[in-house]
């Protein structure tokens, strides 16, 4: 198996006015006031990261595909894996520190937005290594699959994704 790739000084920002937005909260209110210091805290302690490597296909049938000896059973993966050799294994998180962080709010509206927070957070993970794969291996048309995101590719196809990328746990902090 290759080496995986651990990107763990990914900077982030909150898009304050996007998400604020998003959220539905009012420029120039209280609730303003509370989210923006709500998000100036999580800023100071996010660390978002990402693990990726490339890896390849070394056998697929209608259910299966295994990847460098490692096997996942879904139909739709063995469809849409059809014509690739190889594919580029990931996961991302917000950061421990981050979930932490929102775990600990009591507030209900807090704990809200925290959540935005953390997604924000780890769309800034999955865009730095989205950039980091394309200017290292130029992959070209990507698409993404998500073990649990289908009833194909149940929850448990976790389990070999792990396998797949050695110690997540390790390397960025990420269990089952």
């Amino acid at each position: 198996m290759g080496d995986a790739i651990v990107l763990n000084a990914i900077s982030f920002a909150v898009d304050m006015d996007q998400l604020a937005k998003r959220l539905h909260i009012v420029p120039g209110s209280d609730s303003a006031a509370e989210f923006a210091a709500l998000a100036e805290e999580a800023q100071r302690i996010a660390h978002p990261k990402a693990l990726y490597r490339l890896a390849f296909l070394t056998s697929r049938d209608e259910q299966n595909v295994t990847i460098e000896g490692v096997r996942f059973t879904s139909r739709v993966l063995s469809v849409n894996l059809q014509k690739a050799h190889r594919v580029f294994a990931y996961m991302a998180t917000c950061g421990t520190e981050l979930d932490d962080w929102a775990h600990s709010k009591s507030d209900p509206l807090q704990q809200f937005w925290a959540e935005a927070i953390k997604e924000s957070a780890l769309r800034a993970a999955i865009k730095a290594m989205n950039e980091d794969l394309e200017r290292r291996y130029k992959p070209g048309k990507t698409s993404t699959m998500n073990p649990g995101s289908l009833l194909d590719w149940p929850l448990k196809e976790q389990r070999p994704l792990f396998a797949l990328l050695g110690d997540p746990q390790a390397a960025i902090g990420v269990r089952l």
